[in-house]
């Protein structure tokens, strides 16, 4: 790997630009679609400080729950820019 590249950091990463998406797109007329197939559950499991152990199960359990996380920043994320599914305008 690149230097630079630092495994820890790559779902923060991943997930902050998709947020980053959604903040541009939204601001757009089209609708838009963001796939996003998150590599989280993939080795190496390397949850973050927040997660680690925090399960009390293992390493997989961690990222499942940081997973979790996740998937709420990004609901939080279309909900506060009026698109996610409770809003009566977006059916």
């Amino acid at each position: 790997t690149a230097p630079s590249y630092n495994h820890e950091q790559v779902l923060d990463d991943m997930n902050d630009k998709v947020l980053e998406l959604i903040d541009e797109y939204s601001e757009k007329e089209e609708p838009f679609f963001i796939y996003y197939p998150t590599p989280a559950v993939h080795g190496p499991l390397l949850p973050k400080s927040e997660f680690k152990g925090k399960s009390g199960l293992n390493a997989y359990a961690d990222i499942v729950l940081q997973t979790d996380d996740m998937v709420g920043k990004i609901m939080d994320k279309l909900q506060e820019k009026g698109i996610d599914e409770s809003n009566p305008e977006f059916k």
